[in-house]
């Protein structure tokens, strides 16, 4: 698995790019690990380009052994020395190699014990995590204490692999400096040779890269044609053929098709460029039968014997630190060349050039994709691949101009996914990603090329309808969008169906820069949530009032707890059969110095939206269980319940919270009642289970809230560690004079007695209804018949005063005293 987010690895590749030399990526690589603290030391080892011996370029001991760190610079480790050191095992094996203090060869158990280690390992750089790759070194980590566990390799694997194109390259160019430099001080013969290595290092393509060894090659030696063979899956891919002079073409061509079409399989040894291969070593042919001797396919044999040539073949590994990465094959066709022990040298030498020239090709071709996908990843989504806010805004400010210039108009609108986060919760994240890319691909069909489709946020999408013509017809397309988004998605888990809110504003008439149209378009899509949501809303400026008066609203709810403008009514809960009070359910008021008592129909919705819900209902909760133990101190052992919101339940920690808050007040768990909905409780089930088991090992008591009128998915609900279930007032309102009402609120009454709960009817407000629910064997019941809900003092006088609900028919319905 990826320890590392996209947006991590985008972060560090970007700094890498920066980093450019090969100490700066060395030290950016040390600043990385030792943020991870996974362990106390680690020497950076690389391999020299002769791939001999590994130098140590980067030290960081442990700490109180750091003032060492610049002594151990340079370090050589011999990669032909004992087999038994940790750095060759890993390097040669390809895999992480282990030590423990105590073990080993004598040096290494001797630096253990010098630098107090407990155990190193060594992990191969390999490149592209391929084992068949000459590594470009090891890192060795130290570890003081406990052994590392498997994920430290994991975890560093995967951050060194983030430098290892950028350290190949840098260490290439840096080789390549050094020889550079050396070269210099030499004399004579070498001197074409360092011209070659110069300029062969400023090349990026590597068509550039063979033209210039061909015709530097053909000014040395008088081969005629040149093929150029590079390693890619297994196979010796033909990429190039050169021709030293138009005047051998007639000759040479029909040979050098043939070249061209060569790709050579390993595995099957067919042919002198494989051989050459395989063996890591010069071959050299006079002539045809010579050449015949090598294992070959039988078309290839039959072709060459037809064509007689090359009359000399000379092939050479391509090699980069050690390792052929390609071959070379120089021709002549016309007559037999002699090449010399100092020509065949040299063509060495430069065809070691060549390797570390095609390796900084790649690299210069990876670092420019990595470059492109940065760039790409800074202005696109990564799911949907659609343009992201910063690109939206960009096209926006450009489009804002060009439809200015020309006189155009042009549409802008929001599109926000009703209750998508309800698909991540029950379905779970991939299928919410599934969802989107489908979602995306819709909107796409629904637009034309001219137009532009972004996300903008989670399940937000904003569409810009471009209008040359001036000739309206934004509104049929954003109908046809609300319609393909209302179509169910086939899902791999069960299918999708989802709905759309839409608002627009339109250039120039409701904004002419790009903050304002957005933003009008925002507040008619917030709008189209408003009125049930599903529908497509035009900015108007009165939806702008509204929008204000609700920030408003939201900004003096934000400090209305600590400012103590909040407070609790408590309404009283009654058992239907001895009408004695067995309870009161919390309820939140808004006391407003400049709004007055604010409704919570207007405030509770803002709390939800906004968030401010979860620190509100832990007020309410605290205050609740306060008051709770007050009235038991006075010799009132009444029970309190208090409604959890949706969010409040989802937070992390909700158990936690519960549990601190009983303790920091002292109130006996026993006398607190959680009211939770049935929606919520059915988003994610099984956690809610789990949730709601740690309630219960509390000794809360569980109500589920609002039933019937949500998902009523019975089993999961037998499941629910419950204690009561409510009957929602809608039910209880109407069941007096709809059968429909009533044979449901019975249905739900027998539900609930059929898995042992009980039933509290809220929204009692009629005699007729208490004697329907009396009759149907309800055990509790609040509404405004008994009592409606009471400010603390009052409540406190209600209790003392031992009300009961008055039963019989006759009794006028009341509250009395018992006597």
């Amino acid at each position: 698995m990826a320890f590392f987010s996209t947006e991590q690895k985008c972060a560090l590749l970007e700094r890498i790019t920066r980093a450019g030399s090969l100490p700066s990526l060395l030290d950016l690589l040390g600043d990385e690990i030792d943020k991870l603290g996974l362990v106390d030391g680690y020497i950076v080892n690389l391999c020299e380009p002769a791939g001999e011996n590994l130098h140590s370029r980067k030290i960081r001991l442990p700490f109180e052994f750091r003032y060492l760190d610049k002594t151990y610079y340079g370090y050589k480790t011999s990669l032909k020395g004992d087999v038994r050191n940790t750095n060759v095992r890993a390097f040669h094996g390809r895999c992480v190699a282990r030590l423990n203090a105590g073990e080993g060869p004598d040096n290494e158990r001797q630096m253990l014990a010098r630098w107090k280690v407990d155990e190193v390992a060594a992990l191969p750089l390999l490149p592209d995590n391929d084992p068949d790759a000459v590594p470009v070194g090891t890192l060795l980590l130290m570890k003081q204490g406990p052994r590392m566990e498997d994920r430290v390799f994991e975890i560093l694997g995967e951050l060194a692999g983030l430098f290892l194109a950028p350290i190949r390259s840098a260490l290439g160019a840096a080789f390549l400096q050094d020889f550079h430099e050396r070269f210099q001080r030499a004399a004579g013969e070498h001197a074409r040779a360092l011209d070659f290595v110069i300029e062969i290092n400023n090349l990026t393509a590597l068509e550039s890269v063979f033209d210039k060894f061909a015709g530097d090659v053909f000014r040395q030696v008088p081969f005629e044609y040149i093929g150029f063979f590079l390693l890619e899956d297994n196979v010796l891919k033909n990429k190039m053929v050169a021709s030293v002079s138009e005047r051998f073409k007639p000759v040479g061509d029909a040979w050098a098709a043939w070249v061209r079409d060569r790709d050579y399989v390993l595995h099957s040894l067919a042919g002198g460029v494989p051989h050459a291969f395989l063996k890591n070593a010069p071959l050299m042919f006079h002539d045809v039968q010579e050449l015949l001797h090598i294992p070959m396919s039988e078309t290839d044999t039959q072709t060459l014997k037809i064509m007689e040539t090359p009359r000399t073949l000379l092939v050479l590994p391509i090699r980069y630190q050690g390792k052929p990465i390609g071959s070379l094959a120089f021709f002549s066709v016309t007559e037999p060349i002699v090449v010399g022990e100092s020509d065949l040298q040299l063509l060495e030498k430069l065809s070691a050039f060549l390797g570390t020239a095609i390796i900084n090709c790649k690299n210069f071709a990876l670092n420019q994709a990595q470059n492109a996908e940065l760039e790409r990843l800074a202005t696109h989504d990564v799911l949907t691949g659609l343009p992201n806010r910063a690109l939206l805004r960009d096209r926006l400010q450009q489009g804002i101009a060009r439809w200015t210039r020309q006189g155009q108009k042009a549409t802008v609108a929001f599109v926000d996914l009703d209750h998508f986060k309800d698909i991540n919760d029950t379905l779970g994240h991939s299928a919410g990603d599934r969802a989107l890319v489908s979602i995306t691909n819709r909107l796409r069909d629904c637009l034309r090329q001219s137009d532009t489709v972004a996300r903008f946020g989670g399940d937000e999408f904003v569409l810009i309808l471009e209008d040359p013509d001036n000739n309206g017809g934004h509104e049929m397309v954003l109908q046809r969008v609300l319609a393909a988004l209302c179509e169910p998605i086939r899902d791999m888990v069960q299918d999708i169906t989802l709905s759309c809110s839409i608002g627009y504003s339109c250039y120039p008439d409701d904004g002419e820069d790009v903050d304002t149209l957005l933003n009008a378009a925002d507040v008619a899509m917030y709008q189209a949530k408003q009125l049930g949501r599903s529908n497509i809303q035009y900015y108007s400026p009165d939806m702008r009032v509204a929008a204000g008066k609700r920030l408003t609203l939201e900004g003096k709810l934000r400090h209305a707890a600590e400012n103590n403008e909040l407070l609790l009514h408590y309404q009283p809960k009654a058992d239907l059969k001895t009408g004695r009070i067995v309870g009161v359910e919390a309820l939140v008021r808004w006391q407003s110095p400049e709004l007055g008592l604010v409704s919570p129909g207007v405030f509770i919705p803002i709390a939800e939206e906004s968030g401010l819900i979860v620190p509100i209902g832990d007020w309410i909760l605290r205050t609740a269980c306060n008051q709770a133990l007050a009235w038991q101190r006075a010799g009132l052992n009444i029970p309190v319940a208090v409604n959890l919101s949706a969010k409040q339940f989802q937070a992390p920690g909700i158990a936690a919270r519960v549990r601190d808050t009983l303790e920091a007040t002292g109130l006996d768990p026993h006398y607190l009642e959680l009211e939770l909905t049935e929606s919520m409780s059915m988003g994610n089930p099984e956690k809610s289970i789990e949730i709601m088991q740690s309630f219960k090992a509390l000794g809360i008591t569980l109500t589920i809230d609002d039933f019937g009128t949500g998902y009523s998915n019975l089993s999961y609900l037998q499941r629910f560690p419950l204690d009561k279930l409510k009957l929602d007032q809608s039910f209880v309102r109407d069941m007096a004079f709809s059968p429909e009402a009533l044979a449901i609120s019975q249905a739900v009454l027998a539900v609930a007695h059929s898995l042992r709960l009980k039933v509290v009817a809220e929204g009692v407000e009629t005699q007729e209804q208490l004697q329907i629910l009396a009759k149907s064997n309800c055990e509790e019941m609040q509404g405004y018949y008994f009592s409606r809900p009471l400010p603390a003092e009052e409540c406190t006088r209600f209790l003392s005063e031992k009300r009961r609900l008055i039963l019989h028919d006759t009794e006028p319905a009341t509250a009395s005293a018992a006597h």
